[in-house]
């Protein structure tokens, strides 16, 4: 008998556009579908904020479920949350922040996905490296325009992404409620 395992890892909203502003500007033109024509000039420029606002005030990306997450878990705001909490979620949702806590909590929950890996014994480490081996995005500043984003005051930013983006930030909010109640 097949069952579904229904879980989805979430990032920090402002810490996903970062990271997606920047790998999206290594990899340029690769991906210059995925976005306006206006927001590939912001991001050519380097301007991190006007790129920010154009997803917000543009409804988001071409193709992918920029800026919200959310969307890979329900259309709605509300729904997503109510997917997320209660003692027994629908949707169980790991954090990329806490990688190796995330990991166990998912061989718990669901240890057919891990059946013959037993992370309580070291495996982790072996998932890590075989995870870091891969050419995975990360917050890391690599690639063109580094210097020009450096002077973006990135907690007024935030704040600024927290408004725009509320409903993402408020998915995300519930996750991490829930995931340190499974704690």
């Amino acid at each position: 008998q097949v069952t579904l395992q229904t879980f989805t890892i979430l990032r920090d909203p402002f810490d996903r556009l970062v990271s997606y502003f920047h790998y999206y500007r290594r990899i340029y033109p690769k991906w210059k579908i995925a976005a306006t024509e206006a927001q590939n000039k912001m991001l050519l420029a380097g301007d991190l904020e006007g790129w920010m606002r154009l997803l917000y005030e543009e409804g988001g990306g071409e193709v992918f479920d920029l800026p919200y997450q959310m969307a890979y878990i329900a259309d709605d705001t509300y729904r997503a949350i109510s997917l997320l909490k209660g003692s027994s979620p629908r949707i169980l949702g790991l954090l990329t922040e806490c990688h190796e806590a995330s990991l166990l909590l998912l061989q718990e929950r669901h240890p057919t996905i891990f059946s013959d890996i037993n992370l309580r014994d070291g495996d982790v480490a072996s998932i890590n490296d075989e995870h870091d081996a891969h050419d995975v995005h990360t917050n890391q500043r690599k690639g063109r325009g580094e210097d020009i984003i450096q002077n973006v005051d990135m907690n007024a930013l935030r704040r600024k992404a927290i408004a725009w983006f509320m409903d993402d930030f408020m998915v995300y909010d519930a996750a991490v409620r829930q995931f340190e109640h499974h704690l």
